[in-house]
């Protein structure tokens, strides 16, 4: 008798544990769920996927989406209730590496925001730069005052360099794509001096400076002596920690992601 029951409770555990997989089946794609629900439902996947990255969110305090699609507001994603970018000088929207992007004309479009600083961070976005090879260098992330690793982060059109200057010259990688969406990104260890340059998820300059100490971002799209960026951005990360290698490749692997 003993026996026959618990035979009974596993049956009777299985059939439980299977109802439980099909209504989580049916809940996560209805029959007949649109395109748009079924990504809706993936970005939940997404945003329960941070479990298994959970050092992706860790120092994170700036993440602009820019899925409003309108108005002048960039707002943050990080989970802070601080640090909305404002659009500046007619900054606009377009489509994105996924949803909508901001958008730049080259003619005094930027973004305004204000994270504070730190000794250490990380700068990662998708670009989509757009006009001439015409040697210009055009502003990706600036500070005004010129004292830090963020005071002048840029392309280069000449070469389609995505470049970062320390302080005595341009450190880049390259090659950046015209017409269409890079990853690019960037590391600085203000107490090691040690400046990493990525494109695509690839590290492609990595050494120790002997300038700057800190990072103090305030601008999206043009930096002091730029030429103003022209084109589409998504998805900026701003951290105040040093990404390591393989979670720069998460980031550009995954577009929306944290």
């Amino acid at each position: 008798m003993k026996g026959q029951g618990s035979t009974e409770y596993l049956v009777l555990l299985g059939v439980v544990l299977l109802v439980a997989i099909v209504v989580i089946a049916v809940l996560y794609f209805p029959a007949g769920a649109s395109s748009d629900v079924k990504a809706s439902q993936k970005d939940v996947g997404l945003g329960l996927g941070k479990i298994a990255y959970p050092e992706l969110v860790d120092g994170l305090v700036v993440y602009y989406k820019f899925d409003e699609g309108l108005g002048s507001t960039a707002y943050n994603s990080a989970g802070k209730n601080v640090y909305d970018g404002t659009l500046s000088n007619g900054t606009g929207w377009a489509s994105g590496v996924r949803g909508k992007a901001a958008n730049f004309d080259g003619d005094g479009d930027y973004i305004t925001f204000a994270p504070g600083s730190s000794t250490r961070c990380t700068f990662a976005a998708w670009i989509y730069p757009v006009g001439s090879d015409d040697g210009t260098n055009k502003g990706v992330l600036g500070d005004s005052s010129i004292a830090s690793i963020t005071s002048r982060v840029g392309l280069r059109t000449t070469d389609r360099l995505f470049r970062v200057h320390d302080g005595y010259d341009w450190r880049g990688v390259g090659q950046w794509a015209q017409g269409a969406w890079s990853h690019v990104a960037f590391t600085f260890d203000g107490q090691t001096r040690h400046l990493e340059v990525y494109l695509n998820g690839v590290r492609g300059y990595s050494n120790n400076l002997s300038t700057y100490s800190g990072c103090n971002p305030s601008t999206i799209g043009k930096h002091p002596g730029s030429i103003l960026f022209n084109g589409s951005m998504d998805d900026v990360h701003y951290y105040k920690r040093v990404l390591a290698p393989q979670e720069i490749e998460i980031l550009y692997k995954n577009p929306g992601y944290p």
